[in-house]
């Protein structure tokens, strides 16, 4: 099955064991010809000591303001009672400024983000060769290599007479030799990487050489797309990079439609998907969930409670005190993820006009009944 890598942000887990309350901040991004203003500072910093966030708090995201020069990309900070913060870029990410504090902090802006950012490769081949570039998830310290076939009578003589096919075939089978050896280096990319999105550019011929000779387990699970341009100096650069984000973000609604295909399967009485805030909290504190599904915008504001573990979740305080646990409290979404995270699960974040989305905007596929 083609799936796509769906790993969270690297260090997310320690956002988890900030002091509460935390700030969680997403600040978008700041173009080359201006500067966030005093107005822009003085209403996030109003906004968080409304909240009830404490002095160190507010101090550490007014000096994170102040700090962002002009032509920032867009970033989510994280910032605890006590001032230590953590910072995720995520350039391009839509929306507007936020600042929320709770005692858990809001992720799902961030994991939306990473989740249209998978890890892939992009490999841009001819005749002699391949440019390989591997992209970690969150697009984040790219890594490219060179690769030369083995094989360099690449170009078709023409001499004319009875030879003429020998040439043609030698030729040809020059060009499929360093197709083989191209594939070689991007499965060794792709087992690296642990990416399921291939983008592959350059001319026909040399795809259709190149594809036809990907091994079993590519083809069935790695999702092979087209991109423009070539090896030369071809001014395809740019449109190249439009294309491979485009693709990502189909890709992830591929994927995305995928488990709601899941989750609509293995809905009913015995079936393995739950839906709305209390069938799902249900399943999240039995430690059944595999995959967590959200909207951004879920469950009408509520609220629920939680403890240290991930399985202390309920939307009453009183099942947790009974256990002896000393619950906070957050908004129902945002509990919810710090769950299925904390318990190994996945989390998908859907668009709240997704079609076939849950219930209240809150569900699960679970790994048992």
């Amino acid at each position: 099955m083609k799936t796509l890598q769906t790993s969270i942000p690297p260090d997310v887990s320690e956002l988890f064991e900030l002091p509460v309350p935390i700030l969680s901040v997403y600040l978008g991004g700041v173009p080359p010809t201006h500067e966030y203003s005093t107005a822009d500072l003085h209403g996030a910093v109003l906004r968080a000591v409304a909240q009830g966030s404490p002095p160190k708090a507010v101090e550490a995201l007014r000096k994170v303001i102040e700090e962002i020069p002009a032509g920032t990309e867009a970033k989510a900070v994280f910032i605890g009672a006590d001032g230590s913060s953590r910072l995720f870029p995520i350039p391009g990410a839509p929306g507007e400024d936020r600042v929320i504090a709770s005692a858990v902090p809001h992720l799902t802006p961030l994991l939306a983000w990473w989740q249209t950012h998978p890890a892939h490769v992009v490999a841009v081949v001819d005749r002699a060769g391949a440019d390989i570039t591997v992209f970690p998830a969150g697009d984040h310290s790219p890594t490219s290599t060179t690769v030369t076939g083995p094989d360099d009578e690449i170009v078709r003589t023409a001499p004319g007479g009875p030879a003429q096919p020998r040439y043609q075939r030698r030729a040809e089978d020059s060009w499929k030799h360093n197709a083989g050896h191209d594939v070689e280096a991007i499965a060794a990319a792709l087992e690296r990487s642990d990416a399921r999105l291939l983008l592959v550019a350059g001319d026909i011929r040399t795809i259709q050489l190149l594809t036809d000779q990907l091994p079993a387990w590519i083809q069935n699970e790695v999702e092979v797309r087209m991109v423009s341009g070539g090896r030369s100096e071809d001014g395809s650069t740019d449109l190249r990079a439009q294309q491979v984000e485009a693709e990502m973000t189909e890709a992830a609604h591929r994927h995305g439609r995928r488990l709601l295909e899941e989750f609509a399967d293995r809905s009913g009485q015995n079936g393995r998907s739950v839906e709305g805030v209390a069938a799902t909290l249900r399943a999240l504190a039995r430690g059944q969930v595999r995959t967590l599904l959200v909207t951004d915008q879920a469950a009408d504001g509520g609220v629920a409670w939680f403890g240290p573990a991930a399985t202390d979740i309920g939307l009453h305080v009183t099942g947790l005190t009974r256990n002896g646990v000393e619950p906070e409290r957050g908004p129902v979404t945002d509990v919810a993820v710090r769950a299925a995270l904390l318990g190994g699960a996945d989390v998908w974040v859907l668009d709240p006009r997704t079609p076939g989305a849950p219930y209240h905007g809150v569900g699960a596929l679970c790994r048992f009944p």
